[in-house]
């Protein structure tokens, strides 16, 4: 008996028809894409998506301790902090004392909102315009000869010629510039209460920046039978 030929059996076809069909991705499905693998950090898993927070909150802890040491040694000697902001030779003698007394409270607050993650971006804001005044103050100071001490950290005013510290202080100050503008570009962190009282809606944070959203859920019964 000659051999039954499989190509004239509809049934043989529609068998072959179904397992090329189960073989092959539908049109218009997506290649299946690989997962990026974890980051293990201490005894917690960081993913790569997560590796910006991570960066982001260590960037927030830092400017908040900066203001805070900054803010602090100020307010242990207003005196010394007068003469440190009198010694720009910018403001009037009327406005010296005002704020002499007015910024290391503004750097206080600006670190306990910092540190506790509150307004994160708009504290991130008023960093940058009150670290833009230090640099402005610090070139005017050193185009015009004067020879003084920052007093950024406490301390401050009048040198002898030729023990400022121009460069270094300016180089320390874009730094803490540049952290600021982490946070302004890019405010979404860990540990933030921010995240506590206006939680993410819809899986996109309105905080974080380009890039940010996360991809909506898949609905397991549309996608049912699907083969990719």
């Amino acid at each position: 008996m000659a051999p039954m030929d499989r190509s004239s059996d509809p049934d043989a076809l529609s068998a072959q028809e179904a397992a090329r069909e189960h073989v092959r991705p539908r049109r218009g499905a997506r290649p299946c894409e690989p997962v990026p693998r974890p980051v293990w950090i201490g005894s917690a898993v960081v993913t790569p998506a997560r590796l910006p927070d991570l960066v982001g909150t260590a960037v927030r802890c830092a400017l908040a301790a900066v203001w805070l040491v900054s803010g602090g040694m100020k307010l242990a000697d207003p005196l010394q902090a007068a003469v440190a902001v009198d010694a720009y030779r910018v403001l009037p003698a009327a406005l010296v004392p005002v704020v002499a007394a007015v910024l290391p409270l503004l750097e206080l607050a600006l670190g306990g909102l910092l540190l506790l993650g509150i307004g994160t971006r708009l504290a991130a804001v008023v960093s940058a315009v009150v670290l833009l005044g230090f640099v402005a103050g610090l070139v005017q100071a050193w185009a015009r000869g004067l020879s003084i001490d920052c007093g950024c950290f406490g301390g401050g005013g009048p040198v002898p010629p030729g023990e400022e510290q121009y460069p270094l202080t300016l180089l320390r100050d874009l730094g803490f510039l540049a952290l600021a503008l982490w946070l302004v570009v890019r405010p979404r962190t860990l540990l933030a209460l921010d995240r506590v009282w206006d939680p993410p809606a819809g899986g996109h944070d309105a905080r974080s920046g380009p890039g940010d959203a996360r991809p909506a859920p898949v609905d397991a019964d549309r996608t049912a039978g699907r083969t990719w």
